[in-house]
């Protein structure tokens, strides 16, 4: 009960070692005693990720169902900064949250953001007994492909992972995704419900800044679970003011009520562009709301998490989601600070900011008050 603290040494040093190009800007990192504005030099074409000006703290808690994991920029007290509730993807819960997400998360937290992540519904949220015919059936749908012997082990695997699941909500399923992530967004609200409910006496918790909203964001099903709090009434009960959807899975497209962005990978095979990220973005078409899309060259469904091909690519994705939530979440007030500009950061993901795109459309990516025009590209 209660929370633990780790400085995430390891990290920095990681990004020291993998991203030598870094290690000035890591050097300044850390002889910063707190979070100041550093305006970082944006090369003009040269996609090497930026990490933020802050040291990264991890806490982590069990008091409550799962585990909840908590990113603060280090040694921040008497600063204050927005709150994201990050989704994770299916199996991406229990103990593979932390090492599935940190490299992204630890990144995303360095700009001047305190990210909540649960690890809650790895395979699923229920809380009774499932029928295996049922979730055989869900399976058959979700991988049409599957061999008798492959769908058998894939039902085991997730009656198993449930059972260990176990939670206080019952199982809803949408159709033809894995069963029981139907609710899956009632977690990522109720993880800001549980640190709202901690006070602002003790870290992590002192250093949120509740005024004006929070960012909601997700990989994979928490792609899809990010999609629906950003969609229904909880957006405004709970003062959502942007979303960001990594590879998101879904077989429904609610329309968003709040700026959001979507990235995908050309080489998703698990969540097809084409079927499921095109067509959230395409959802808002009709809202007059900021969103924006980008579809990474060869990148694959696991890009936001561990097992991606090229760490550098998750730390890019970490900086343009940084990017989002401090022009639409931060407002025109950060928008120069802790970092960059990142304005102008949004302006260069489809002008190779981020590497090759394989489809990419930034052209309505701001509010009319922002000041750039977004950049449209379509292969």
């Amino acid at each position: 009960m209660g929370g633990s603290s780790m400085l995430s040494q390891c990290a920095c040093l990681y990004f020291i070692c993998a991203v030598p190009f870094l290690l000035p800007a890591m050097i300044s990192c850390w002889l910063e005693p707190t979070c100041k504005s550093h305006l970082i030099k944006i090369p003009a074409r040269a996609p090497e990720p930026l990490f933020g000006p802050c040291p990264v703290q991890r806490f982590d808690f069990t008091d409550g169902p799962g585990i909840k994991s908590v990113w603060l920029p280090a040694n921040a007290t008497g600063q204050n900064f927005k709150a994201i509730s990050y989704a994770h993807g299916m199996w991406g819960g229990d103990e593979n949250l932390v090492y599935g997400y940190d490299r992204l998360l630890s990144a995303l937290s360095s700009f001047g953001f305190v990210v909540i992540a649960t690890s809650v519904c790895n395979t699923g949220c229920n809380s009774g007994t499932l029928d295996p015919a049922s979730v055989k059936n869900l399976m058959r749908q979700t991988n049409p492909r599957a061999t008798p012997e492959e769908l058998q082990a894939e039902v085991e695997g997730f009656l198993a992972g449930a059972e260990k699941d176990g939670r206080v909500a019952g199982c809803v399923s949408l159709e033809g995704d894995p069963p029981c992530f139907g609710n899956y967004y009632e977690e990522m609200l109720a993880a800001l419900t549980w640190a709202k409910g901690k006070g602002s006496r003790e870290q992590p918790f002192a250093s949120i800044d509740w005024k004006g909203g929070v960012g909601l964001a997700g990989h994979s099903m928490g792609g899809q679970a990010t999609l629906r709090a950003a969609s229904g009434p909880e957006a405004s009960e709970f003062d959502v003011k942007a979303a960001v959807l990594h590879f998101p899975y879904t077989n429904s497209f609610p329309i968003p009520v709040v700026p959001y962005l979507v990235f995908t990978g050309s080489d998703d095979d698990s969540a097809p562009p084409a079927a499921m990220a095109r067509p959230v973005y395409e959802a808002g078409r009709r809202t007059g709301l900021p969103r924006g899309y980008a579809c990474l060259a060869g990148e694959g469904h696991h890009t936001p998490d561990a097992q991606a091909d090229d760490p550098k690519t998750t730390l890019l994705l970490a900086q343009f989601t940084a990017a989002w939530f401090k022009v639409h979440l931060d407002g025109s007030k950060q928008r120069q600070e802790l970092g960059g500009d990142y304005s102008a950061m949004l302006e260069r993901i489809c002008s190779g900011g981020m590497g090759e795109m394989s489809d990419c459309d930034m052209s309505h990516a701001h509010w009319n008050t922002t000041g750039f025009e977004g950049h449209k590209q379509r292969i």
